[in-house]
């Protein structure tokens, strides 16, 4: 698969001002001469290029004595996404991403994480035409091995889909740049549009990227409460953002992470005194911007993470498909796997252990409270959308099933 460049239109003239057309009032931008941009809701700097998340909490203040500056040509972006049984979360992805992300990397074992076969079920439904729309930039990996270490170390089991993603997707795309965007997702995290069109669309932030997602639990309608620490204290935030790195350059990648994406993932692996020389190297000879960078903060969220959003049923999947060190592994516990009970932590909100109660979604109408396609399809998604005790859940079946 050749990448090509994004020759989309995304700034326009206004008078003396380049402004961002979709965060832009560009009529109200005229009506005061042209001689700045009006920003609309959520849009932020001189151009009104910079979405909320990235605006709080790192560019209001410092703006505007930053290095950003408008490219002339948006970067590419690969996103690759492991999967399991993620359908909707799937879904979203594509309809919210599609216009921003070049290819999507879509990697998928016949191999739980515990190490039970499975069948490919992605691949099974792409043959028959699911999301038949969005293929011309799906990219399939499949992964037919399970490690015998993997049986006995968590860390190789989360590490090896991961790395054959990247080490056997990666070189299937030609034309390639070292600024170039690799966005590791696993497949209940998605990032927002808004953000991703601000990363190909601006030089001048450092990385590697982290995103803070907006941590739902069993579905939109409970998030994960924050712990009661200094970091409480400070932020004074009630719930707890998901905080996922995620983002490098393939210049990174390369030069730094020994093309193993699994690396953005992990802060240990950047103690090495190997990647400690190759990353200094990065930074001080070849002119890279190397600092940590988080997008988002609790209520400027950078995208979602919904954890075990599924049916009853497929929670028991996921409880079995965990990794055999996993502590606790619910799917040794047959308790936990009764489909009643399940149901019961889903409706009150409370986490396996029985102890962690989650904080319930008052306002389903908030900004950003799900993904945007998610919502425009109620029917379809309600079950992930709203408590089961809501008017579209009662005495309904799930949807989706």
């Amino acid at each position: 698969m050749k990448l090509k460049d994004d020759h989309g239109v995304y700034f326009q003239d206004v008078g003396s001002a380049t402004c961002f057309i979709i965060g832009t009032d560009i009529d109200g931008s005229k009506r005061i001469g042209g001689s700045e941009c009006r920003c609309l809701d959520g849009y932020f700097g001189v151009d009104c290029g910079i979405p909320e998340a990235v605006w709080f909490d790192t560019y209001r203040n410092k703006y505007p004595e930053t290095r950003l500056r408008r490219r002339k040509v948006p970067r590419r972006v690969i996103n690759g996404v492991t999967v399991n049984h993620e359908f909707a979360m799937f879904e979203a992805r594509l309809h919210e991403l599609y216009p921003v992300v070049d290819v999507f990397i879509l990697a998928e074992s016949n191999y739980t994480a515990h190490g039970d076969p499975k069948e490919f079920v992605f691949l099974k439904k792409l043959r028959r035409g699911y999301m038949k729309d969005f293929q011309d930039k799906l990219l399939y990996v499949s992964l037919d091995t399970f490690p015998k270490t993997s049986e006995t170390s968590g860390w190789v089991a989360d590490a090896y889909l991961r790395y054959h993603l990247g080490i056997n997707g990666l070189p299937l795309l030609k034309g390639l740049r070292e600024d170039d965007l690799f966005v590791l997702s696993d497949a209940d995290e998605l990032p927002m549009r808004e953000v991703i069109t601000f990363l190909k669309l601006y030089d001048g932030y450092s990385e590697p990227i982290s995103f803070a997602l907006q941590w739902n639990m069993f579905g939109f309608f409970w998030k994960k409460s924050a712990k009661d620490n200094w970091s409480k204290w400070v932020s004074g935030a009630e719930e707890n953002p998901s905080i996922v790195s995620s983002v490098a350059t393939l210049g990174m990648l390369k030069k730094v992470l020994f093309n193993n994406v699994f690396f953005i993932r992990t802060n240990v692996f950047w103690r090495y005194y190997e990647v400690f020389k190759r990353l200094k190297k990065y930074r001080d000879e070849q002119g890279h911007l190397v600092k940590e960078w988080v997008i988002g903060k609790a209520g400027h969220y950078a995208g979602w993470h919904c954890s075990w959003c599924f049916s009853p049923v497929d929670i028991v999947l996921k409880m079995d498909s965990a990794q055999a060190n996993d502590e606790p592994r619910w799917g040794n516990m047959p308790d936990k796997k009764n489909l009643t009970y399940i149901a019961s932590r889903i409706a009150e909100g409370v986490w396996f252990d029985d102890k962690e109660h989650f904080l319930p979604v008052s306002n389903t109408r908030q900004k950003h409270y799900a993904p945007g396609y998610l919502l425009q399809h109620p029917a379809l998604y309600r079950s992930l959308l709203y408590h089961p005790s809501h008017a579209l859940n009662l005495d309904q079946p799930r949807a989706p099933p």
